[in-house]
């Protein structure tokens, strides 16, 4: 029997435009849950969290959260009776890899489902669209940095699992269930009204259009994102200098900004990065871009990206960086000769993740 679970507002539009195409089809069954009260409640297996009438927004965390609440507080049980006495179950969940809610809610809801219908899961996967279809639909370019933010922390979420899932295999297969398969739809050039035309092909021709390696660092180099006030160019400059001459390539706006779109070339060059190197100054700390830069550069904390101030005088964070920098490690330049600051600024680069290794 095939269950499938809409998660968040696109997942379970999706959904429900899927499965108006399935009526004849009587092996399969269909589940929603939202926090939206947007979302037609009169339709059949459709799960409301309350107390949420507006969603999640964007904030991955509350979505996570909310789940579950539901979860351990037993809300949810009775919801998914007919999978957990259900035989040969098959499990299919749709939603948006970039929503406050479906991306974020779906591992926690999986982890709860394989352990009701452990004994008869037979197999289960994630089909997850990104947030490219709603680049032309004039929506404000924070809330697409973000949206493409959620992305990232899904589809690391995801490998993560992968590979615990790949270690478990290595003991007796009695003990053993595959994780997920999991498959992120870029829809670039789609329509939110069509998404739901990806859940009719098989799965075989869906992971040949799985775009999740585009959200993961696949290089082993050493790359480091140089975020600065334009009036400490000089400075950056002289860093970006000395480290391309040990063999460590450093993104410097003045360098790799070329053709096209700023702010996406930057978000660009934050995503490939594994050290952000960020110059505190007097005129970082007034720099509005350098701001916008360290808080995406935090989105990716979690996949293992350094964040390493240099500071460049004796200069006081305000707020809005200390919120973000004032428990990290830095590296003082402030002493003279600059030159041996910087030296001890690259060595320090070299050094890590060699603990990793």
């Amino acid at each position: 029997m095939k269950f499938y679970i809409g998660i968040g507002g696109i997942g379970c539009r999706t959904l429900h435009a899927y499965s108006a195409q399935c009526k004849e089809q009587k092996d399969k069954s269909f589940f929603y849950i939202e926090t939206d009260y947007s979302f037609n409640q009169a339709i059949e297996n459709t799960y409301i969290i309350p107390g949420n009438e507006f969603g999640t927004g964007k904030l991955r965390s509350i979505g996570r959260n909310l789940i579950k609440y539901e979860i351990l507080n037993g809300r949810i049980k009775n919801f998914f009776s007919q999978i957990q006495h259900t035989n040969e179950v098959e499990l299919f969940f749709v939603v948006s890899s970039f929503g406050g809610f479906g991306g974020a809610a779906v591992s926690p809801l999986l982890e709860y489902l394989e352990a009701i219908a452990w004994n008869e899961l037979k197999s289960c996967y994630i089909i997850a669209f990104n947030e490219n279809a709603f680049r032309t639909l004039c929506f404000p370019e924070k809330d697409l940095q973000r949206f493409e933010s959620n992305t990232i922390e899904f589809v690391n979420e995801l490998t993560d699992r992968e590979k615990s899932a790949a270690l478990v295999s290595r003991f007796k297969e009695k003990l053993y269930r595959p994780w997920c398969t999991s498959v992120l739809i870029d829809t670039a050039g789609s329509s939110p009204d069509e998404f739901w035309k990806y859940l009719s092909l098989p799965i075989s021709e869906l992971l040949q259009k799985d775009c999740k390696s585009k959200y993961i660092i696949k290089s082993k180099e050493k790359r480091v994102f140089i975020s600065f006030s334009s009036k400490d160019l000089a400075i950056a400059e002289r860093i970006a200098d000395a480290l391309n001459a040990v063999g460590i390539k450093p993104w410097i706006s003045t360098r790799d900004i070329h053709g096209g779109s700023y702010a996406k070339q930057i978000m660009s060059g934050i995503k490939q990065a594994n050290v952000f190197l960020v110059l505190i100054s007097k005129n970082s700390i007034c720099s509005e871009h350098v701001k916008s830069e360290v808080d995406r550069a935090f989105s990716r904390i979690k996949e293992g990206l350094t964040v390493l101030p240099f500071l460049l005088d004796n200069s006081e964070y305000d707020d809005d960086l200390a919120y973000y920098l004032c428990r990290q490690e830095f590296i003082s330049g402030v002493i003279p000769p600059i030159e041996d600051r910087i030296q001890n600024l690259v060595d320090r680069i070299r050094d890590i993740g060699k603990d990793d290794r």
